[in-house]
């Protein structure tokens, strides 16, 4: 995601602050939306909080992002660029980090 993003922001130098304040509010949203799976797994609630905020989180800056481009006049391809990836991100957070898969 980092690359995609330091394109973007090397590509549009005028905008580029405001591109980055509004990809740090869609993390931020993203973050926020995986705070629910701490209290889940404090009460025990649900064997599946973790995989329920994180698809939330996803779906969210999924959305956003793509607002986000639309928004700042930019081509499709960096929209897609990023959802590639994230899925590289996520799958090795799966992987590596959470050894869940």
């Amino acid at each position: 995601m980092g690359y995609s993003n330091y394109s973007c922001i090397s590509v549009f130098t005028r905008k580029k602050w405001l591109f980055i304040k509004l990809i740090a509010l869609t993390c931020f949203i993203g973050s926020c939306i995986l705070l629910p799976y701490c209290l889940l797994a404090q009460m025990r609630a649900t064997e599946y909080g973790f995989l329920i905020s994180l698809i939330m989180a996803v779906f969210f800056m999924i959305l956003i992002y793509y607002k986000v481009v639309k928004q700042m006049d930019m081509s499709v391809k960096w929209f897609w660029s990023w959802i590639v990836y994230l899925a590289i991100a996520i799958s090795l957070q799966l992987f590596a980090v959470f050894k869940i898969v």
